[in-house]
């Protein structure tokens, strides 16, 4: 049986990416999955084996002269366990980059998860903080399927901003780490990271040292037991 990707009209947007999740059990429901629709609605034939390959690519159809002129689609499957894991974290920052000209920062961060194609996905943001360079944010609540695919290992970007109400956040820096790195945080060990602005460093040189510090104030992890089952997560890029 051959199933259809029915997609929208080429996005453009400047990350170069679109996301779309879906399980596996709903492809077997239906002969189609469904992206938001647009003025155009692009496809392309899909055979259910195909989606056990770890990627593919296919171009949009109809197309205008050649084949993936109006898109292409790339489509990568994970089969993971331990997607209900709940997890439960603190942070809290220290000595961040005052951004603002009269006062300090209103700090806010998000949480991106990497994806192996080199890409990634927005999976966390925080609230802001107003006027406040060592802020503490509320505690995050979230499922290991969400954060990281269910990966331990999978690497974690944590970005910090300040809160523009124009929407035109000011970068403040960043970190990577895992959740196997935030798990050793369980056993009252301080874990903490140096937010680091790649360009304000390339200027400083060797005087700079940090854009301030981010710190595991707690975190619990709740791994729940569940009947296995095959979970696919699938993510749709056009170009």
């Amino acid at each position: 049986m051959k199933y259809v990707l029915i997609a929208s009209s080429v996005h453009k947007v400047t990350s170069g990416r679109v996301g779309h999740r879906t399980n596996a059990a709903n492809c077997r429901q239906s002969n189609s999955v469904r992206l938001k629709k647009k003025k155009k609605r692009c496809e392309f034939p899909l055979e259910w084996v195909q989606l056990f390959f770890p990627q593919f690519e296919r171009g949009l159809s109809p197309y205008r002269r050649d084949p993936g002129d109006c898109g292409v689609l790339t489509v990568y499957a994970e089969e993971r366990a331990g997607l209900k894991d709940k997890i439960r974290f603190e942070l809290t920052g220290s000595n961040l980059d005052k951004k603002d000209v009269f006062s300090e920062s209103d700090p806010f961060f998000t949480v991106s998860r990497l994806n192996s194609d080199g890409s990634d996905t927005l999976v966390y943001r925080s609230e802001w903080i107003k006027d406040n360079h060592s802020p503490s944010w509320l505690p995050v609540e979230i499922s290991s399927g969400k954060l990281c695919n269910g990966d331990w290992g999978r690497r974690l970007r944590f970005e910090v901003f300040d809160y523009d109400f124009d929407g035109d956040h000011d970068y403040i820096g960043e970190f990577v780490t895992t959740l196997e790195e935030m798990s050793a945080g369980e056993g009252f060990q301080i874990i903490q990271w140096d937010v680091i602005n790649a360009d304000k460093k390339e200027r400083k040189k060797r005087e700079y040292v940090n854009s301030g510090t981010v710190i595991l104030k707690a975190i619990s992890i709740e791994q729940v037991s569940y009947k296995m089952e095959e979970d696919f997560i699938f993510s749709f890029h056009s170009f």
